[in-house]
């Protein structure tokens, strides 16, 4: 089996600040990048877990005293994302499982 990642492109952030979430693929030492749809400020990002997190707004004043509060995502936008990127970590385990149970070599 692979290992999955999502990385925080805080190198490619746009003019508001928000940075791509990608995706690392890895199967026997060779490497594969995908682009989620996922964009995200890095405060909101847990580089440990891989998932976003949520800011309250005494938190979100201290981090990022130059955006407004209402352009970061709430909780509910925060548990929303997590969720695609869960479902993206399990439907590449679901294919995995596929290629295992037919027998088939995959790279």
């Amino acid at each position: 089996m692979g290992t999955v990642r999502f990385v925080l492109r805080t190198d490619k952030p746009n003019k508001e600040g928000i940075s791509p979430i990608d995706l690392i693929y890895q199967i026997k030492r060779k490497r594969k990048y995908f682009r989620t749809s996922e964009k995200l400020f890095s405060e909101n990002w847990d580089a440990k877990q891989q998932q976003a997190v949520y800011l309250d707004k005494r938190t979100a004043k201290k981090l990022l005293p130059m955006v407004a509060y209402n352009v970061l995502p709430s909780s509910k936008e925060v548990d929303e994302i997590n969720t695609r990127l869960s479902s993206i970590r399990k439907e590449i385990t679901d294919i995995e499982t596929r290629y295992q149970l037919n027998k088939e070599v995959y790279t």
